[in-house]
């Protein structure tokens, strides 16, 4: 999850003629600056960790009753908050990088203030969790982590996960896989920008895009275990690299133009494949897998014009990723996404959802209930890190 620059904010004119009303207009559209610190995109941080929190408190919990097990299915497409991060990530870092590849010192300043931005907090909980609690505290789940937590410390966790075969292989630290998906893509990434003109970056991030995907689909054709194919980096970066394409686009003299343009039939076109498909495989359950992986990347090119339309889409929708709420979440979002998850697998195994309905009578209200204190949880602890601990690194940034 991409950090972004010193704030500069988005320029909007001060006042927008009656065609435009509901949408940013074409000399507004070039006024959009995409250097330095863009709060709409704090909006789609927010929403796609709101998306991941969702599936971890609300999808993964076993349902009791119809009513429960529809809420607890729509929760369970909160998995694709992991492929909106990757695309803005793409996008976010792409453009950092792209910004500046002809300055000095290219390689150090990115990489020390990826490093101030991310490791302190990465490797803090695992001290904390792997190193200083069990001296005191002997559990199996936690004794287990302890034993695997090489994997952890060498940014390796998606690697371990995909070996095993099993999501839950590495006990309480599982979600990391990402983080190591992202740490993998900010080592590589920076040299193939170096090396390429923007034409050349272009036909990359698009060679890299298909090869993705061709890598999945090949992986399931193998009969490559499930977690295998989601969890390995080299499956995942066409999310990344379509995320870094568009923000090779949106640079080019009238690219966030035309980007605007092609959003609208982009998102139509890959929601309808979206459909189409998932009714295609209902009927023809035997395909189901292979169109599972054309479908992940269709979600990613619909979270590019998303992110599109985070910047000069209609007002609502630029209203909504500017709003305070999802900023809010979208600032806090590293340390939400780190937390959450430490206590939230004891929540999932040891079904303490159950626990509650027999306090409340309910289990949709107990499940309800959990969701939001689990979050509010997070909320809390996110904020003490953030600036009783991670502010003091973020301030080192600008000497880089």
């Amino acid at each position: 999850m991409a950090q972004h620059q010193k704030p500069t904010g988005i320029e909007q004119p001060h006042r927008a003629d009656a065609g435009q009303a509901n949408s940013v207009g074409q000399d507004s559209v070039s006024n959009i600056r995409l250097k330095g610190h863009v709060p709409a995109l704090d909006g789609v941080r927010g929403l796609a960790i709101i998306m991941v929190l969702a599936i971890h408190f609300i999808g993964n919990v076993t349902p009791r009753g119809k009513l429960e097990g529809i809420i607890c299915h729509i929760a369970t497409y909160g998995a694709l908050g992991v492929d909106l991060f990757f695309v803005l990530s793409g996008f976010l870092i792409t453009g950092i990088l792209f910004d500046s590849r002809k300055k000095p010192a290219y390689f150090r300043n990115f990489y020390m203030r990826r490093v101030l931005r991310i490791f302190p907090l990465y490797y803090a909980v695992l001290l904390f969790g792997l190193v200083i609690v069990p001296l005191f505290v002997s559990q199996p789940d936690l004794n287990a982590a302890v034993r695997l937590q090489g994997w952890l410390w060498s940014y390796s966790a998606n690697i371990y996960l995909g070996i095993a075969g099993e999501w839950h292989a590495l006990p309480i630290f599982s979600h990391f896989w990402s983080l190591a998906v992202e740490e993998h893509f900010y080592f590589v990434w920076p040299l193939v920008v170096f090396l390429c003109d923007g034409p050349r970056l272009k036909r990359s991030a698009i060679l890299v895009a298909c090869g993705a995907l061709v890598l999945r689909v090949v992986m399931v054709a193998c009969n490559v275990n499930d977690v295998a194919v989601s969890a390995l980096t080299p499956g995942r970066l066409d999310a990344l690299s379509m995320g870094g394409l568009m923000a090779v686009i949106a640079r080019e003299e009238g690219g966030l133009a035309r980007l605007t343009r092609l959003a609208p039939r982009t998102l139509g076109l890959g929601f309808a494949f979206i459909v189409i498909s998932f009714l295609f495989t209902r009927i023809f359950p035997q395909w189901k897998l292979m169109f599972h992986e054309v479908r992940q990347t269709a979600f990613a090119v619909c979270f590019c014009a998303m992110i599109v339309f985070s910047l000069t889409g209609p007002r609502i929708i630029r209203r909504i990723f500017n709003s305070r709420f999802m900023m809010f979440f979208g600032k806090y979002s590293y340390g939400l996404y780190v937390f959450h998850f430490l206590y939230g697998y004891f929540l999932l195994t040891r079904r303490t959802a159950d626990v509650i309905a027999t306090w409340v009578g309910s289990h949709i209200l107990a499940t309800m209930l959990q969701a939001v204190l689990a979050t509010g949880a997070a909320v809390i602890i996110s904020l003490i890190s953030y600036h009783g601990f991670e502010k003091h690194f973020l301030k080192l940034k600008t000497r880089f």
